[in-house]
C-alpha cells in the first residue's frame, strides 16, 4: 500500500521548521530517527518508538500519540511520553486516567486536521479541542510548565490516521 502525505495551505517543511528551529544537531538526530525508524520490525511498537524519539529531538516536555478512530469519530490517546512522577498527578487534575481521554472530531476539526499538518497552539484547552475543560487544562499547563503546543496530523492516502502533541515548556527553544 503506497502511503502519501497530504500538504496543506503552506507547505508541511516550512510549517515544521517554524515549529522547529534548524540547527545541525537536531537534522542529525532527525537523521538517525529515519533510519532507526526504517529498521523496526513488524513487532515493535513504531507509536512509542515515534513519540520517543520526536521528544527526544524536539526537547518537548511532553509527546502524545492519539489514534483516529474513522467510524465514532474520534482520536484517543496511545502512547505518551512524559516524566512518571508527573502522571499520577496529571490523572488526579483530569480525574481519569490519562488514556481514557476521547475527543469527538467534528467535520469542521476533521478539515482543519487534514488541512493543517502542523498547527501551534498556545494552550491546553485550544490543543485538547475541548476534551478537556479549561480549569484543568490551565492546571495541567502550569503544573507542567507548557507555554506552547505543537499539534502535528498524520494523514495516509487522504485520510487521518492519528495525531501528535508536543507540549512545550516555557523558555525552551
Amino acid at each position: 500500500m503506497k502511503k502519501t502525505v497530504q500538504s496543506g495551505k503552506r507547505s508541511v517543511r516550512s510549517k515544521a521548521e517554524e515549529a522547529f528551529p534548524c540547527n545541525n544537531e537536531a537534522w542529525t538526530k532527525l537523521s538517525h530517527f529515519a533510519v532507526e525508524l526504517a529498521m523496526l520490525s513488524s513487532e515493535d511498537n513504531v507509536e512509542e518508538f515515534i513519540m520517543r524519539k520526536i521528544k527526544e529531538i524536539s526537547g518537548a516536555e511532553v509527546a502524545i500519540f492519539n489514534e483516529y478512530n474513522s467510524e465514532n469519530r474520534t482520536t484517543t490517546i496511545r502512547h505518551i511520553e512524559m516524566e512518571h512522577r508527573f502522571f499520577d498527578e496529571v490523572s488526579k487534575l483530569l480525574g481519569t486516567h490519562i488514556y481514557g481521554i476521547h475527543t469527538e472530531v467534528n467535520d469542521e476539526m476533521y478539515h482543519e486536521m487534514t488541512a493543517e499538518l502542523v498547527g501551534m497552539r498556545s494552550s491546553l484547552y485550544e490543543m485538547a479541542m475541548g476534551a478537556i475543560s479549561r480549569g484543568v487544562a490551565a492546571s495541567i499547563q502550569t503544573l507542567l510548565k507548557l507555554d506552547r503546543f505543537i499539534g502535528l496530523a498524520y494523514v495516509i492516502e487522504g485520510q487521518l490516521y492519528g495525531t501528535s502533541v508536543l507540549a512545550m515548556r516555557k523558555n525552551q527553544p
